[in-house]
């Protein structure tokens, strides 16, 4: 047999395969190791924080109960003497019991204003104002969505931008107070009396005025969207203590209104609506 024929016969070598290194091994088993204890690290981390970021929630809701429960045993504490100082401003009350206090002054009277609370730019969301005597109060720009304030007295009281919006006012006082710019959107005030109230600017929108007095009221600018006053008591019949002076129809000038405001039919505006300030 030739050289030839003796290289066609020879096999071809398997290649030889490569097995890791126990040292690669290793290095492999050591990052997966790093990075589950990296996992673990992390959700643990994770874990911790959501722990602690609950008890700081939970103790931040303690500290704002305590700080309500002392905000209204303070405003009681002074309700019972009527000539105390009441400053309230700024005061957190959401949802307190301050139904049958009384917060009133007499503001026809000289130093009336020390006596008189103040609730400025106070959180009075939810509250329970029932009954509550807040004659004379001044309640600028304080927060009462909400509120619960049958029956209330707001008589000569400043409610200038105060926030009265989905609040029960039914069968609350509100003569002559000073009212301008107040929020009372989709608020209940029937039969509550607005007489010779100041309330310029007013947002009603949505407003029950079912019986609601509104004899001289300055509704100047107001936005009556979408309000039902054919019930409303336009000229004060309904009034019986003023003796003789004479009650005039509500100023609607400048109002605005929709289609959906319904008038009482001796009182519909000639004027057509102004609502470009409300846009």
């Amino acid at each position: 047999m030739g050289l030839a024929g003796h290289r066609r016969r020879r096999r071809a070598r398997p290649e030889p395969t490569l097995s890791a290194s126990p040292r690669s091994e290793l290095y492999r088993e050591l990052g997966i190791g790093v990075l589950v204890a990296a996992l673990t690290l992390a959700v643990t981390f994770r874990m911790e924080d959501r722990f602690i970021e609950r008890q700081e929630q939970a103790e931040q809701r303690r500290f704002g109960q305590a700080e309500l429960l002392e905000n209204v045993r303070f405003v009681r504490e002074r309700s019972q003497d009527a000539a105390a100082y009441k400053p309230f401003d700024d005061m957190r009350l959401r949802g307190a019991q301050l139904s049958g206090l009384r917060l009133g002054c007499d503001r026809s009277e000289p130093d009336a204003f020390d006596t008189c609370a103040t609730f400025a730019r106070a959180d009075l969301r939810r509250a329970l104002l029932n009954r509550a005597d807040l004659s004379g109060a001044y309640l600028f720009r304080a927060d009462a969505q909400e509120a619960q304030a049958e029956e209330a007295q707001f008589i000569r009281a400043t409610l200038a931008e105060a926030d009265f919006r989905s609040a029960n006012l039914r069968g609350a006082f509100l003569q002559l107070s000073s009212a301008s710019g107040v929020l009372l959107a989709n608020a209940d005030l029937t039969r509550a009396s607005l007489l010779g109230a100041h309330m310029d600017g007013a947002d009603l929108r949505g407003a029950v005025l079912d019986e609601t007095i509104l004899g001289d009221a300055d509704l100047r600018g107001a936005n009556l969207a979408g309000v039902d006053m054919t019930t409303s008591d336009f000229i004060g019949a309904t009034v019986q203590c003023c003796g003789d002076d004479v009650i005039h129809p509500p100023n609607l000038d400048g109002v605005c209104y929709d289609d959906s405001t319904l008038w009482p039919e001796e009182h519909r505006p000639v004027a057509p609506p102004e609502c470009a300030a409300w846009k």
